[in-house]
C-alpha cells in the first residue's frame, strides 16, 4: 500500500491507496462472500444485492483514479444506502443474518464515503509551521 498522504499538501496522489479504500475493498469482499458465509443464499434477493452491490463497490474503488474522486465518494455512499436499504426494499427483512450483514456493510461503506467526502471537501491542507 502507498502512502496516505504528500508531504507537501497533506492530501493523498492518485493512485495511492487510503485507508478508506482498503476498508471499503474488505467490506465489499465480505458482502460478496457472506451469502455463503452466513447461510443465506438460497434467498435469491439477498444473494443478488450482496453481490451487486460488493461488487460494484470494488468497481468503483478500482476506477476511481478514472474519475473524479468526488464522483466515487458519492457513488460509494449511494451504494453504501442502497446496501442498508435493501432488506426491507428486496422484502428479505426477515433473514436475520442478511439483514445483518447488508445493515452493517452498508454503515461501514458510508462512513468510509463520508470520510473521504470531508477529507476531499471540508479538511483544509495543513500549513507549514
Amino acid at each position: 500500500m502507498a502512502s496516505i498522504h504528500t508531504k507537501s499538501t497533506g492530501r493523498n496522489v492518485k493512485g495511492d491507496w487510503t485507508i478508506v479504500e482498503a476498508v471499503d475493498t474488505t467490506v465489499a469482499a465480505i458482502l460478496i462472500l457472506s451469502p455463503w458465509l452466513f447461510r443465506y443464499s438460497d434467498t435469491a434477493a439477498a444473494t443478488l444485492s450482496a453481490v451487486l452491490v460488493g461488487a460494484l463497490v470494488i468497481i468503483a474503488t478500482f476506477i476511481r483514479d478514472s474519475v473524479a474522486w468526488a464522483w466515487h465518494s458519492l457513488a460509494t455512499l449511494v451504494l453504501g444506502l442502497c446496501a442498508i436499504i435493501a432488506p426491507w426494499a428486496l422484502e428479505f427483512s426477515i433473514i436475520p443474518n442478511a439483514v445483518g450483514t447488508h445493515v452493517l456493510a452498508g454503515m461501514a461503506i458510508v462512513a468510509m464515503a463520508a470520510i473521504n467526502l470531508w477529507i476531499r471537501h471540508f479538511d483544509p491542507p495543513a500549513r507549514a509551521a
